[in-house]
């Protein structure tokens, strides 16, 4: 299976922590036909350098997919490939550096467990070393801001959507528990194995006048996707946005007329894209 990537340039700096001038597109191959490449996310270190996280499927993986690692020159030559032991699955679609450190969260292929792994590249050569494992199962996105860490997991047994929020030693500081009030895992399941719809997790900050942040977290709750904004001094919930054009178990999920219900404020409208 070929792995094409695409470095991405100028326009999308924000979103891919790359830098303007990183302009140049390369492709990638395996000579392996039984693996596929689904590239996550990539990051530009400070030596000018770049790693590109991908799920790694293989006709030999029957869980979920493997994790591979990249490391490329300034110019986009390979430096050096790593794929981890299969026991590390689902890397999640987000980089987190703090302090000079590199890192990403997965799971484990068997309990679930979420795990947060530090990747090094010193010179041509890549490392990898698990620092923790958190007590959340199902990871589906990560945030991160230099310093603090948003996690948003899947509570499958009590069927809930959780949002933890860590310090920049990734010591928990909060939690919010979400109810779905339906049983998605194996919506979740497809997502992560990469088989079926894929779902829109992602999360990000508000700015706003005081020091602390507040965030947006879209999500599975209350049957459906919703985004949600929660406080970043508590994690309470300040507002959500419900899709009511269809849900995620559906085959897709159109444009429709969405209503922010915000806690003893007005209601607003807004389209759903």
């Amino acid at each position: 299976m070929v792995l094409l990537t695409g470095i991405i340039m100028s326009c999308d700096v924000k979103n891919s922590n790359v830098s303007p001038e990183a302009a140049f597109v390369r492709v990638y191959e395996s000579s392996n036909i039984d693996e596929a490449y689904y590239p996550e996310a990539i990051i530009e270190l400070e030596n000018k350098n770049f790693l590109i996280l991908s799920a790694l499927s293989d006709s030999n993986l029957s869980n979920f997919p493997g994790i591979s690692i990249l490391a490329l020159s300034p110019s986009g030559e390979i430096l050096s490939s790593l794929a981890l032991p299969v026991s590390y699955a689902n890397p999640v679609a987000e980089w987190i550096q703090i302090g000079g450190n590199t890192y990403f969260v997965c799971m484990d292929d068997i309990s679930m467990h979420a795990k947060l792994i530090e990747v090094t590249l010193n010179g041509t050569e890549l490392s990898y070393n698990e620092q923790l494992e958190f007590d959340r199962r199902m990871p589906l996105a990560v945030w991160n801001d230099g310093q603090n860490t948003l996690m948003l997991s899947y509570e499958r047994i009590g069927r809930n959507t959780i949002i933890d929020f860590y310090d920049q030693n990734f010591n928990p500081v909060w939690a919010t528990q979400i109810s779905t009030n339906e049983d998605f895992e194996s919506l979740v399941r497809l997502h992560i194995q990469r088989k079926g719809k894929t779902l829109p997790f992602f999360m990000g900050s508000i700015d706003n006048d005081t020091s602390v942040k507040d965030y947006f977290v879209n999500c599975l709750a209350n049957y459906s996707m919703v985004m949600l904004f929660l406080s970043g001094n508590s994690g309470g919930e300040t507002g959500r946005l419900y899709n009511e054009a269809d849900s995620p178990a559906w085959p897709g999920f159109g444009t429709g007329i969405v209503q922010a219900a915000q806690p003893e404020t007005e209601s607003c409208w807004g389209i759903k894209h």
